[in-house]
């Protein structure tokens, strides 16, 4: 297998990671890096005030030869460019060349020029991309979101679907999550039509190995869940919904499940929790306040969770609310099923779905987040008293352990290498 030179182009990547961008982006550069590939990385750098966790990756999880095959260039923001942003609010207008420091601009012209390939991330990375002063490599543009997806004000969708244009007629070759994200790409533009591939994300390798020790990870369960844990007669005692709180993520969907479904949760001792990074801090304001008023026992972890909590919590969850009416993959839902959680969605619409499809249990969920109806509810709490519910579990874990880092990065390597040599 060759073992090219890429220049990967990404807004999120390990610094103060928020959303499943930057997961995804780390597991390609990891995979790439474990395949023998010297990879550069341009990302955006928040600054301190808005910095969380890194997750940068170490020797400890690669070779000392794979590590020193990886060079990282961030491109640091101030702190009015915000963060945990990744749409036309974030400082895409910034992830540029010239916005680069002095040393980052020598050594990101000095890789684009020994590159067999630049790997572009969204239209974010795409729109870096044109600014960059060495533009005669292959490009590969890996759309991990069509933005325009879900977005009802008309204005805003042309003015995404402009930006995705670009990004698509100068890509040589694009690598879609979905297949929903495959048809819309060919409807923004011709162009895209016959050079996108459909590659599946992959279970990111801590996640894997966390799924594989999980009867050992209470010790690394948050504060609020372990003080539950020991008080309930039964090990997965979680119904959760792990997504960035932000209105395209469809929150709200899940309160009115839990509104709906109070009395089922409560005669079965299973307790809400909800998860992730605020990426609109007065939608999520809203979204915690309902939800307290709607269920006092709720658990909120309003943050991203490290691998080891985020694993430690999925192995105590009975079922995962998706609460998405689209969502170009949903790796969460993946992390869930590694540790035996399955999980509700909305079916094809989530590119999970291409995956976990048969081991999910698939409901209607309309465009407004306010909705679910009465049979979805029906569906979901017959399922929780089912023994069905274990059994689709350990079918939703086989599957997501199937498809690892290690694949996924073969399969990138095998899209990538026909460009190079032709």
């Amino acid at each position: 297998m060759p073992r090219l030179r890429l220049v990967l182009v990404t807004y999120e990547f390990t610094y103060s990671p928020f959303s499943g961008n930057g997961i995804l982006a780390r597991s390609i550069a990891k995979a790439l890096l474990k395949l023998g590939c010297q990879i550069t990385v341009l990302c955006c750098r928040p600054c301190d005030e808005l910095q969380s966790h890194n997750s940068h990756l170490t020797a400890e999880e690669l070779s000392q030869e794979a590590a020193n095959s990886l060079t990282v260039i961030p491109l640091q923001l101030a702190k009015s460019d915000g963060w945990f942003k990744l749409d036309d609010n974030s400082a895409w207008k910034r992830f540029v060349f010239d916005h680069i420091d002095t040393e980052g601009q020598r050594s990101l012209e000095s890789s684009l020029r020994a590159a067999d390939a630049v790997v572009a991330v969204d239209w974010t990375g795409a729109y870096a991309y044109k600014s960059f002063p060495v533009k005669d490599k292959p490009l590969v543009y890996m759309n991990f979101r069509v933005y325009s997806s879900g977005v009802l004000d008309e204005e805003r969708r042309r003015w995404f679907d402009d930006m995705e244009r670009l990004a698509v007629e100068n890509a040589s070759i694009i690598v879609a999550l979905s297949q929903l994200d495959k048809k819309n790409l060919g409807t923004i533009s011709d162009s895209a039509v016959g050079k996108t591939e459909l590659l599946l994300p992959p279970l990111r390798g801590d996640m894997q190995e966390l799924a594989l020790q999980q009867e050992e990870l209470d010790s690394f369960l948050p504060t609020e869940v372990a003080a539950s844990a020991g008080t309930l007669g039964r090990r997965r005692f979680l119904v959760t919904c792990v997504a960035r709180i932000s209105p395209e993520k469809n929150v709200f969907r899940f309160l009115r499940f839990l509104e709906k479904a109070k009395g089922t949760l409560e005669e079965l001792g299973l307790i809400p929790l909800l998860a992730g990074s605020s990426a609109d801090e007065s939608y999520a304001q809203a979204v915690k306040a309902e939800l307290r008023r709607l269920a006092p026992n709720a658990i909120v972890l309003d943050s991203f969770l490290p691998p080891k909590s985020l694993a430690a919590v999925f192995a105590r969850t009975a079922l995962n609310f998706h609460p998405c009416a689209y969502d170009a993959y949903g790796m969460t839902v993946v992390e869930a099923a590694a540790c035996g959680a399955p999980s509700v969605l909305a079916g094809e619409s989530v590119g999970a779905w291409a995956l976990l499809g048969s081991s999910s249990l698939c409901v209607d969920m309309p465009s407004d987040e306010n909705e679910l109806s009465s049979e979805a509810v029906a569906a979901i709490t017959s399922l929780l008293r089912s023994p069905e519910l274990e059994v689709l579990g350990a079918a939703a874990r086989r599957e997501a352990l199937g498809w690892d880092e290690q694949a996924y990065g073969c399969r990138l390597v095998e899209l990538i290498s026909p460009l190079v040599t032709s």
